[in-house]
């Protein structure tokens, strides 16, 4: 009798202990899961936050660029101004002045006739002529004679030119790097966040953390590997449709075992000529890696600027 009752309880015990087990294994499983997503969700919003700060950096910086050239312009009045020597002088110094590598006058047929700086070509022009009639402006991306990215800035002036011609629009520009450490000074050194800055082919106008081939989609297709199902071309085709609609996209990737979010905004004021991509590292290695193993995500978000 004695025996049967051991018997009993050693079994009620090994019972309740192996529901425990099971209840806790699934409780761990559960809480992971949701943690996970729970700070994705964050992690997103966070990252919709950094891009309405870097929206409004970018529309400073340009304002402010767009206010040096009025005031050049404003020292120079068209109406009376007489093409010669001193006149270009006069251009010039107000140029390195501000601090432009390059100025030159934006004739009616599309040419950029050059003050001082190197020789730079306007990439894609089609929109200029439209952004001057729509609001006296441009910002558009240009490539001087040694292959390097310059960012061109202009308003309406009708200077006199060499050919008698007036000009539609004083053109200045600024290297590439001076948006980049402008827009992105505050992040992370360590590699854990950067930003890429493409066109709408997916070339690239800003690139950091080593990305050096010369269109990201080229990059998502031979560096990205394939997670919960889905391809580098999945991705590349879920992104471009995004950047079609000018709508945002957000998805975790997969590069050297260690899981990124992508993040890219939707369009909306002069960013609205180039798509913004964000990255920050997850910290967290492939779920692939070993299938039988509950990975909880670590993703760390610093309160000084940078994810």
């Amino acid at each position: 009798m004695v025996n049967k009752a051991r018997k009993f309880l050693w079994g009620s015990f090994v019972g309740v202990i192996s529901v425990c087990i099971i209840v806790f294994c699934w409780l761990a499983i559960f809480m992971s899961v949701k943690t996970e997503e729970s700070i994705y969700e964050v992690s997103e919003i966070y990252m919709k936050e950094m891009n309405t700060q870097l929206q409004q950096k970018f529309a400073s910086i340009i304002s402010l660029r767009h206010e040096q050239v009025e005031g050049i312009i404003r020292g120079m009045p068209t109406d009376t101004a007489q093409y010669g020597e001193k006149m270009l002088q006069e251009l010039t110094q107000n140029a390195k002045y501000r601090n432009f590598s390059y100025m030159g006058f934006y004739t009616e047929d599309g040419r950029l006739e050059k003050i001082c700086g190197s020789n730079v070509e306007i990439a894609g022009s089609d929109d200029v002529i439209g952004s001057l009639e729509a609001n006296g402006s441009i910002v558009e991306q240009g490539i001087d004679e040694n292959g390097q990215k310059v960012l061109l800035l202009g308003k309406e002036a009708a200077y006199p030119m060499a050919d008698g011609k007036r000009s539609r629009a004083l053109i200045v520009g600024v290297g590439m790097e001076y948006l980049n450490s402008a827009l992105f000074l505050d992040e992370n050194e360590e590699g854990q966040v950067y930003s890429h800055v493409v066109d709408k082919d997916g070339n690239f106008v800003i690139r950091n953390a080593d990305a050096y081939r010369s269109s990201y989609f080229e990059r998502v297709r031979e560096v990205y590997k394939t997670i919960d199902g889905k391809s580098p071309d999945d991705f590349c085709q879920e992104l471009q449709t995004a950047m079609e609609e000018g709508k945002s996209y957000s998805a975790l990737v997969l590069i050297e075992g260690e899981e990124r979010q992508i993040y890219h905004p939707r369009k909306s004021g002069e960013m609205r000529r180039w798509e913004y991509l964000r990255v920050r590292c997850c910290h967290r290695k492939s779920r692939n890696i070993s299938g039988s193993m509950v990975c909880t995500g670590k993703r760390r978000i610093h309160k000084n600027g940078a994810e």
